[in-house]
């Protein structure tokens, strides 16, 4: 055990840093957005709120590139999903009663709902890492800001 070969492989971003690859750092960059997105119209309630809560600051920092609007609306989409699966299980409970052929209970099963909360979350986490809204999602991540002067007050 713990011989050569065994463990995590480096990463080949990691790699390349560590050879100086001038690549390696900009594999992840992405355009400055000079102009404003509105939030698409058909988009949801709690899609909207979550999109008006974090696009500008995405914007701002240079991690939302023109190339990742789309991504980003499928993101509050998902977000949407989530919280209408989410409040069904806080309003339904997360276990169904599992009863015998008198009635009793003899157990309880997940709920569909809280099953499909569980892959929503699980799924709109992988999207939100993608633009580094959790600590492992900004490992690597290389937003290119504009200089100060060129930052526009987003307040």
């Amino acid at each position: 055990m713990g011989g050569e070969g065994s463990g995590r492989h480096p990463d080949p971003l990691a790699i390349g840093r560590a050879l100086g690859e001038e690549n390696a750092l900009k594999r992840r960059e992405v355009p400055v957005m000079d102009m404003d997105v509105e939030c698409p119209e058909d988009m949801p309630e709690w899609g909207r709120r979550f999109w008006a809560t974090y696009y500008d600051g995405l914007r701002a920092s240079g991690v939302l590139g023109y190339m990742d609007v789309a991504v980003w609306g499928m993101a509050c989409m998902k977000y949407h999903q989530w919280r209408e699966a989410w409040q069904m299980e806080q309003d339904k409970g997360a276990y169904i009663p599992t009863k015998d052929k008198d009635g009793n209970v003899i157990g309880a099963t997940d709920a569909p709902w809280a099953r499909r909360e569980e892959r929503l979350f699980e799924s709109l986490r992988r999207i939100l890492a993608r633009f580094g809204m959790d600590p492992v999602g900004r490992i690597g991540l290389v937003a290119l800001v504009p200089e100060p002067e060129e930052i526009e007050d987003v307040t």
